[in-house]
């Protein structure tokens, strides 16, 4: 997430969340001698609304946090600087956008795919060598 101003100043947050999917009943017909199964695919563009609270263990004790938004993290690690940011509407709208969107892969027809799946494995590479963690310009 970027944030901007009138003035230029920015801010960057990155929010990384790992989830394990369990994906049930896509199969509408199961293949039968030559006619292939009928899958239904309309599962790849979900969208999480509200709030997916988790609880975690830390040094003073436990804190539950909403891992669906930004908002969730600063209101758990820096509630003044949340409840600052939160007074102008139009980051406010950005804070609390669900962070759980896959709406825009229905946009990528199946064939597609491929492509999508190459990119994510370059930005993994690109983390894991370090070259997303460098100081802006």
């Amino acid at each position: 997430m970027a944030l901007h101003d009138d003035r230029g100043t920015k801010a960057i947050l990155e929010q990384s969340v790992n989830l394990k999917v369990k994906i049930t009943n896509i199969v509408m017909q199961e293949a039968v001698y030559q006619q292939p199964a009928i899958i239904d695919l309309n599962w790849r563009g979900f969208k999480v609304e509200g709030q997916v609270p988790i609880t975690f263990n830390t040094d003073g004790g436990q804190i539950t946090m909403d891992i669906n938004s930004v908002k969730g993290y600063l209101d758990a690690r820096f509630p003044e600087v949340s409840s600052i940011l939160s007074k102008d509407s139009s980051i406010a709208s950005i804070l609390n956008d669900p962070l759980i969107n896959f709406e825009r892969i229905k946009e990528l027809p199946i064939t597609q795919w491929h492509k999508l799946i190459m990119l994510m494995l370059v930005w993994q590479k690109q983390a894991d060598g370090g070259l997303m963690n460098q100081p802006l310009q």
